[in-house]
């Protein structure tokens, strides 16, 4: 039989220790809790059954064969947990019964399963000093779950049922050892209430210690109450810690939520009250604002008539200067059409020369190193390779020295020298710069083109070329290159008119382009001095604006600030009523909470008089206590 919840738990510990415990209290005492505190504390896993719709006999026998495997093969110490609630047919005791009189419960593993379990435990039984026969395993099984296994039974003294299943299942009172929970002792109330009201803020220390003596005054009295009624009326009514508990939460949470609403309709009355003080003080100082204002708005509408005519003159001048730019515009586009025309002509022509050029790139690209080797290493080369190498040195020399070879100069031995490298040469045909060739250096060429078919005896170029190609396939290349080179000239010659004009007229148009922007610029610094005026303007009229809305708000607000106090001036006698009032309740709320959150947590299951005995005597109880008036 336990005295306080340390008790309950190091009693309960021990009976963990020892066997199988039957714990015997109402609803609401405390049972399971400390029971599976008492669990954790001795290192027991806690296990329950899962209630379901269909649960049934055979779930319950499913859920001991496993706490049985759990016990003995898997060697887990298990506390298992049985209340009431949980006896949904009374057949379970008898398997609970069984265990309790002898650790083994009839038909609850099948053949298979009893095999399987003898053969896991042979090994760790022989260990143990059991010999090997079936009998002696499964008494080792047996043993082992009745240590491990360890029954908690959580009941209800209230009706008969306690005593019928005395007589049908004697086991689980002979097989446990039985602890009955009852209340708590004053001093444990006492202490309870103190440690759930240490953390709140609205009592002081004294009010708290008279709180919890009360509290605990309240608990035992109803309890002896209860015996009372009971003998009189016949119907038990049970008070638990868990009673007690709520009965606390209840009242801090009734009291916490009371006081702060009373102070919230206190404090937003007295600022109700505080305004209306200070709106006839506003009133003054808001028709001071008001003539301030009125002023001001005359002041900025003249700045906004004159930012307003400023405007106007810019947006002449702009509209001016755009007209004019708009001309120019207009003069510009007809000499870029014009332009553009001569350069789509000057396009063409080249267009038609592009094919020259590919074959005399071409041309080089078939030549060989090689060849070009072979064509250097001639000591007295034919006299048509001599002159088309001729023709390459008058270029070559006039291209990259700026000056026509003499006649005399023109050697093979000047020529090879021209070849040089033959990489580097190949390079210099491929980048040759077909523009630097001045028409005197072209007439050279010419004469000496006209030679070398003269006397070649063919005037067909295609046949001069096989016959160089003939005498050195290099020179042929170099030939073919030439030939091609010299055909894009004459188109060059003829375009080059043309492109000195466009040139000229791309001079002209970008003068008047550049003219063209200088306007453009003009015209958008007057649109920024226009727009920045505009701005100005735009400014003085949003102020202008914003001075007409305060004067109008600011005239508004003393219309409704003279018609608030007026009307109420009548609310002002009220409300000082009513913050009286609040601030009583604050003094009371104390002891009316006090007695509400007892009445409701106890004095619901008895009957009238009982109810009003109960108020009488609480009330006197708390006016008593000289702190909750």
């Amino acid at each position: 039989m336990n005295t306080s919840p340390k008790d309950s738990v190091d009693l309960i510990i021990n009976l963990f220790s020892l066997g199988n415990a039957l714990l015997i209290g109402v609803g609401g005492s405390g049972k399971q809790s400390l029971a599976r505190l008492a669990a954790f504390a001795s290192s027991l896993d806690v296990f329950q059954i899962t209630i379901k719709p269909n649960y049934g006999i055979n779930d319950f026998k499913t859920d001991l064969n496993n706490l049985y495997r759990r016990a003995a093969v898997k060697g887990l110490p298990c506390a298992f947990l049985l209340s009431d609630a949980q006896i949904i047919d009374e057949h379970f005791l008898v398997y609970i019964n069984d265990y309790l009189s002898s650790g083994e419960i009839f038909g609850l593993f099948t053949d298979d399963e009893v095999e399987e379990i003898l053969n896991s435990l042979r090994s760790e039984a022989k260990s143990q000093g059991y010999n090997e026969s079936k009998e002696n395993i499964w008494k080792y099984f047996i043993d082992k779950v009745r240590r491990n296994l360890k029954i908690v039974m959580c009941f209800s003294p209230v009706g008969n049922i306690l005593r019928i299943r005395s007589r049908r299942f004697p086991a689980l009172f002979s097989g446990t050892i039985i602890d009955w929970f009852h209340s708590w002792p004053r001093n444990a109330l006492y202490s309870v209430v103190v440690r759930f009201l240490d953390d709140n803020k609205l009592l002081s220390n004294e009010i708290r210690h008279a709180i919890a003596n009360f509290m605990a005054d309240i608990h035992i009295d109803v309890n002896q109450t209860s015996i009372q009624y009971f003998t009189n009326e016949r119907r038990s009514y049970y008070t638990t810690s868990k009673t007690f508990l709520e009965y606390i939460k209840f009242f801090q949470h009734i009291y916490e939520n009371k006081q702060m609403k009373i102070e919230l309709e206190i404090v937003r009355i007295l600022a109700g009250l505080e305004k209306l003080g200070s709106i006839s003080a506003q009133t003054a100082i808001l028709q001071e604002d008001l003539k301030i204002t009125t002023d001001e708005v005359n002041i900025k509408a003249e700045k906004a008539e004159i930012a307003l005519k400023i405007v106007t003159a810019e947006a002449d001048k702009v509209a001016k200067e755009k007209s004019f730019a708009d001309d120019e515009r207009r003069k510009i586009e007809t000499k870029k059409a014009a332009v553009e025309k001569v350069q789509a002509a000057c396009a063409m022509e080249l267009a038609k020369a592009e094919p020259v050029l590919e074959a005399a790139k071409l041309a080089l690209e078939n030549i060989e190193k090689g060849q070009l080797t072979e064509l250097k290493s001639f000591a007295s080369p034919p006299e048509t390779v001599k002159f088309v190498m001729n023709m390459v040195v008058v270029l070559f020399k006039w291209v990259d020295e700026n000056r026509i070879i003499p006649e005399s100069q023109r050697t093979w031995t000047e020529a090879k020298n021209t070849i040089g490298p033959v990489e580097k040469f190949l390079q210099r045909l491929k980048n040759f710069q077909v523009a630097k060739v001045t028409p005197q250096v072209r007439a050279i060429i010419d004469k000496l083109n006209a030679t070398l078919m003269k006397i070649s005896k063919t005037d067909s170029i295609e046949s001069l070329i096989q016959q160089i190609a003939v005498k050195s396939a290099a020179a042929g290349g170099i030939y073919t290159w030439l030939d091609n080179t010299l055909k894009f000239h004459t188109v060059y010659l003829e375009v080059k008119p043309k492109q000195i004009a466009l040139d000229a007229a791309n001079d002209e148009l970008s003068r008047a382009q550049q003219a063209f922007s200088k306007i453009l610029a003009r015209v958008q610094i007057l649109e920024d001095c226009l727009t920045e005026e505009n701005l100005k303007m735009q400014r003085a009229l949003a102020e202008k604006d914003d001075a007409v809305r305060t004067k109008e708000r600011l005239a508004r607000q003393i219309d409704l600030a003279e018609r608030l106090v007026d009307g109420l001036a009548s609310s002002r006698i009220i409300w000082t009523k009513r913050v009286e009032t609040f601030k009583n309740d604050l003094e009371t709320l104390l002891g009316d909470v006090l007695l509400a959150s007892t009445f409701i947590s106890y004095a619901g299951y008895f009957s009238r008089s009982y109810r009003i005995n109960f108020v009488n005597k609480w009330r006197s109880a708390i006016v008593a206590t000289k702190v909750c008036q």
